[in-house]
């Protein structure tokens, strides 16, 4: 490849230019340059005849070779996958991505292009022949020397080549599969117990005096305000009501919150069904639709409208960034121009910044506090139905059933993703999908056990890593929770104590972490350490984010005050309102945006343009003060003047969505990523908001 090729081209070839100049990048890896080779092994017959094939597709003498390239192969580096249809198209030809690390002076990332290359070459005869071109100086990398400014060190690493037409996880491979077979076995028995049970529930019905309804008769035995309440774990009731609470009686509240003793128009109740009988009657579809749709008791119901925002935060938080495991198009869109830098003449560099330093994407940034939002509803919720039974609460029973009632629904997806996933799609990046699901898979046991927040040490290393969430909280949640309600209810100064001491260790250490450790605040920034990493010793440890969750249990704390002294909220005055209303305001949107510009100029530094002090005391208290927020809104929401804030929160179209927030927090990294790693082509980001593929 010469400095003058696209000039010396006739014009009837201009089209194929950058073909020819990524298929010379090919050749070039498997056939060597001009400069003396490294002795390498001897290469098989079927590499020879590849080789060959690859010589002759880059003279334009193989046959269909005019659409291979010029349709079939992509042409942008870093990312372009080319015509994945025209090249399945040809019977000749073969669909490949090829994968590598570019180095120019500097990693520019990695290479995920798309050739249609020939028949003859299989993944593993091209994974041969790159294997030769390993190492500092390859001819792969050469290939770029004329286009490179002089004395420019040129790699490439990591070569591997994946072919569409070998791969082993198709649907049609599904029944060679041991797991997959158990994993279709558990969805077929789960369907009939689907059948069985709703078709016992039409039989209970005719056998009883009157119409019978799934609400009157609750699936499970009738539930207690006990720290063992159903609700508790992962359905997490709402409070307070702005709307039922007539004169802010929090016994009021407290009283709608336990469920009344059904009204049982059948001659046979729920609790005198057979056990296996009633074991049916919990996968009848009419009983839990009714139970999907009925109204929730008064009890913070403005927190419904909280848990689906928060949870539609989060999946649009999480669209970009499962979107770039696979691959971007435009990266210079969301990154910016300084990527190319080692590619462009000194001082030819538009230095604009991409969409992903933009105030916009803050917001996409900003859905992480989404997460500590649900910490603060799981402790406050939990703690405060707890504090306010009357009846002792069975911790080894409330440990058990909080495992019992997430345990399932998590196994159930676990199986799915592990088992099925990888035979449900196809495509030229779909060896992603199955190459994350089948990474780091031996540790999945750790998930179950909610350990995985522990080990893997390594967050890179965890298995389905969107579920640390359940390692932070559920330790919290069992083996924290507990010992502090013990200790408020044997004295509240007690309990007040032990939650000051435990946020305040908190924040002690992750002041030594973020500021020794020097751990970057910024997602999309590099951290200083190269033994450590933000997501690794804060974003995913319990010790670093119990503080949020502590919030929520010390919320909790002052509404079973106020519940037992005087019975009655603090009503806020207009003015009050207004007051608490903007210090809430002011401490959510500046954690939210408080990294706005901090990465706007290039800097060595891994604060970016922020000093250290700054980033520390963000990166810290960010998540307290956020939640510290949200528990001021949530108050003005409890104390029946939240006004239409509320009740736009409290109504009723929330109620069903907020009890499936669980299950889509489980499911939708699931269906991002195995629908962006099926996709033909790369995704494209505009103004780092808009991703389509």
């Amino acid at each position: 490849v010469h400095g003058d090729f696209f000039s010396v081209m006739p014009r009837s070839r201009h089209a194929l230019a950058s073909a020819l100049l990524i298929a010379a990048m090919l050749v070039s890896a498997v056939l060597g340059s001009s400069a003396p080779p490294a002795p390498a092994p001897a290469l098989s017959p079927q590499a020879l005849l590849c080789e060959n094939d690859l010589a002759s597709l880059a003279e334009l003498q193989y046959p269909n070779a005019f659409v291979m390239l010029a349709f079939g192969t992509g042409k942008n580096l870093l990312a372009d996958l080319g015509g994945f249809d025209y090249c399945r198209a040809l019977a000749n030809a073969r669909f490949c991505v090829v994968t590598g690390e570019l180095v120019l002076d500097v990693p520019l990332g990695a290479i995920k292009n798309g050739f249609c290359v020939p028949s003859s070459c299989t993944g593993a005869v091209l994974n041969e022949l790159l294997a030769e071109a390993e190492g500092g100086n390859s001819s792969f990398a050469r290939a770029f020397a004329a286009v490179l400014p002089a004395n420019t060190t040129v790699g490439f690493y990591g070569g591997a080549a994946n072919c569409v037409d070998e791969e082993e996880h198709r649907w049609g491979n599904i029944g060679q599969s041991s797991g997959a077979i158990a994993a279709l076995c558990v969805l077929g028995l789960l369907a009939l117990l689907v059948v069985v049970g709703s078709v016992a529930d039409w039989a209970v019905h005719f056998e009883s005096d009157g119409p019978y309804r799934a609400r009157d008769v609750p699936v499970i035995a009738r539930r207690r305000v006990a720290g063992a309440s159903e609700d508790m774990a992962t359905e997490r009731q709402p409070l307070l009501s702005p709307v039922e609470l007539e004169g802010g009686s929090l016994n009021r509240a407290v009283a709608a919150a336990a469920p009344a003793v059904p009204s049982v128009r059948s001659k046979r109740s729920y609790e005198k069904f057979s056990k296996g009988l009633q074991f049916l009657l919990a996968f009848s579809v009419s009983r839990n639709m009714d139970r999907l749709f009925a109204p929730s008791p008064p009890l913070l119901a403005s927190l419904n409208g909280v848990r689906v925002l928060s949870m539609a935060w989060i999946v649009y938080g999480h669209t970009p960034l499962f979107l770039n495991l696979v691959g971007m198009q435009n990266p210079l869109a969301f990154t910016g121009a300084a990527a190319i830098a080692p590619m462009v003449a000194p001082g030819t560099l538009n230095p604009y910044r991409g969409a992903a330093y933009s105030l916009g994407f803050q917001f996409v940034l900003g859905a992480e506090f989404a997460v500590d939002t649900f910490f603060f509803l799981s402790a406050a919720l939990a703690a405060f139905l707890t504090l306010t039974s009357e009846r002792p609460v069975p911790w080894g029973l409330y440990v058990f059933h909080r495992w019992w009632r997430l345990t399932p629904v998590f196994a159930f997806v676990m199986l799915v993703y592990s088992q099925l996933v990888p035979y449900c799609g196809s495509g030229p990046l779909w060896f992603l999908a199955y190459g994350m699901i089948s990474s780091h898979s031996s540790t999945w046991w750790a998930n179950l056990l909610y350990i995985n927040s522990v080990y893997p040490s390594k967050y890179a290393n965890m298995y389905m890593p969107w579920t640390w969430f359940l390692g932070v909280e559920m330790p919290l949640s069992l083996l924290v929770l507990p010992p502090v309600l013990i200790a408020y209810r044997r004295s509240r100064a007690l309990g007040w104590a032990v939650v000051a001491a435990l946020t305040l260790a908190s924040l002690a250490y992750a002041w030594w972490a973020v500021a020794t450790l020097e751990l970057n605040n910024y997602v999309l920034g590099p951290d200083a350490s190269a033994t450590h990493d933000y997501g690794t010793d804060f974003y995913t440890k319990t010790w670093t984010r119990c503080p949020a969750y502590f919030v929520g249990v010390a919320f909790a704390f002052v509404l079973e005050y106020l519940a037992t002294h005087g019975n009655r909220m603090v009503r806020i005055p207009a003015l009050g309102r207004a007051a608490l209303y903007a210090l809430s305001a002011v401490l959510m949107v500046s954690t939210a945006f408080g990294l706005t510009g901090q990465y706007e100029h290039a800097t060595a530094s891994p604060w970016g343009t922020f000093s250290k002090s700054r980033a520390v005391v963000y990166t810290v208290l960010a998540r307290p003060a956020w939640t510290l927020g949200l528990a001021i809104l949530t108050y003005v929401f409890a104390s029946g003047d939240g006004g239409l804030v509320a009740a736009f929160l409290s109504a009723s179209v929330w109620e069903p969505l907020a009890r499936l927030t669980f299950c889509a927090y489980l499911v939708h990294p699931v269906i991002m990523f195995a629908v962006s790693a099926a996709s033909k082509r790369y995704a494209r980001a505009w103004m780092g908001m808009r991703l389509s593929c």
